[in-house]
Order: structure tokens, then sequence, then C-alpha cells
């Protein structure tokens, strides 16, 4: 017997799809970044790459349709969501450089990034202005293409293969759905955005997540997110052994 329930069509079907393709997203991300940081030993890739799931976790709540107006404790969960481009910048930056060290005035780039949504939350009237909602994405726009071109011009000097394909479809993938969905945001407005682009929003959230997870499960983490950093207490601990003593007259 076919029902006639609004929530078993129409828009009600659709918003219950898009909340469970958000939950299988989260739950891939959270994967993916414990698997990462099972192999972090000290090494900027894995602890970027691990936080930046974290974050497209945080995003997929934050993304999620309906009337946004959060609560303070919300905040933490901001703040992953909108710096995110900026993890994803600099994430970029320690998959093909094996030097990379993350510097002070990174995470003055992060904190440019948060202060709009944190401004936002505790009542800020300048927020609302058109033009910050614009410098912001744009922002946004601007890491995820310096990520990009950084993954273009030196995926050619990683020499292996495997690799190679792992890293560039993590970053183009993530790269081009930052820009599809915040040129969205810009183009439409972010309470105008109709339940189907949430829908392949979602979707495609859940379907780069859940590729990234296959890939890592088949992929040797160590070769993937670089040599671990060597330093005093690594030569510590396998010290020269001293010379053998002369022989016995």
């Amino acid at each position: 017997m076919l029902s006639t329930s609004p929530t078993m069509g129409g828009p009600g079907i659709l918003v219950t799809l898009d909340i469970a393709l958000r939950g299988a997203g989260i739950a891939l991300l959270l994967i993916v970044a414990a698997a990462t940081l099972r192999q972090a030993r000290g090494r900027p890739a894995a602890w970027l790459g691990a936080l930046l799931a974290v974050g497209a976790a945080a995003y997929a709540v934050c993304s999620s349709p309906g009337p946004h107006d959060p609560p303070v404790w919300f905040a933490p969960v901001l703040m992953l969501c909108t710096g995110n481009a900026a993890i994803f910048w600099l994430f970029a930056q320690a998959m093909f450089d094996d030097s990379f060290r993350l510097r002070p005035w990174h995470a003055l780039v992060w904190l440019g990034l948060v202060v709009w949504p944190l401004a936002h939350l505790l009542g800020a009237g300048f927020t609302s202005h058109w033009l910050v909602g614009v410098l912001v994405r744009g922002a946004v726009i601007l890491l995820a293409l310096l990520a990009l071109a950084q993954t273009v011009r030196d995926w050619g000097s990683d020499l292996v293969e495997g690799r190679r394909r792992l890293r560039l479809f993590i970053l183009i993938a993530v790269a081009m759905h930052i820009a599809a969905t915040v040129t969205a945001e810009l183009v439409l407005g972010t309470d105008q955005v109709p339940m189907s682009l949430h829908l392949l929003n979602s979707g495609a959230l859940v379907a780069i997540a859940a590729i990234i997870a296959m890939l890592l499960l088949q992929a040797d983490l160590d070769s993937v997110l670089g040599p671990a950093p060597v330093g005093p207490a690594a030569d510590a601990v396998s010290p020269t052994p001293p010379p053998p003593p002369p022989p016995q007259r």
C-alpha cells in the first residue's frame, strides 16, 4: 500500500536520504582520521590529513540544510569547518614536500578564516554584511585553488606510482568539492541552496570519503605520508658501535 505521508515522499525522503549520507560520510571520515593518526610518528602530512578528515566531518554537520542559528558551544565545530580550507592548503604542501614544517604564520591563515564564524556566533553585526561573506568564501576558494596548483606542479616529482595516484585523487577531489560548494553558496546564498544540491553535496562527500578509505586500506601509509622525521632521539637509539678490542697476544 502506498503512503501519502509527506515524510515518505517528495522533500521528506530527500531530507532523510541527506541525513543518512551525511552520517555515513562522518563515520568514514573519522575512520580515515584514526587510521592516519596511527601512522603519524611526527609526520606533518599525517597530522594535517587527520585534521582535514575531522574538519570535513564537521563540514558535513555545518552544511546540513535547514535554519542555522547554532548555540555558543557549537563554536569548535564551526572553527573546524571554516578553517578546513587552510588545513587543506597546508596538507597539499606537506604531501609533496617531505621537508615541510609548520610555521607560526600558518596559524594566522587558519585564524583569519575562523574569526568570521566566531564573531557571527557572538552576535557581531559586521559579519552579516554581504561583502564579508564574499571575502571569506573567496579566500576559501583561493586556498583550494592554490592547493590544486601545487598538486599539479609537484605531482611529477613523486616517483612512486601508487602514491602519486592516491595523493592526486585526494587533493583534486577535495579541492574541486570545496570550490564547487563554496561557489554554489556565493551564487545562490547559504539559505537558498535547493535540497537537490544539498543531496548532491552529501553524496559527493560520502563518495570521496569512501574512495579514500578504500585506497588507504590498500596503500602503504608509510610511503604515502612520507618518511618520519629523524632527530637526535633517533640517533641515540642506534648509536655507532664501538670498535672491537685488539686481539690478545
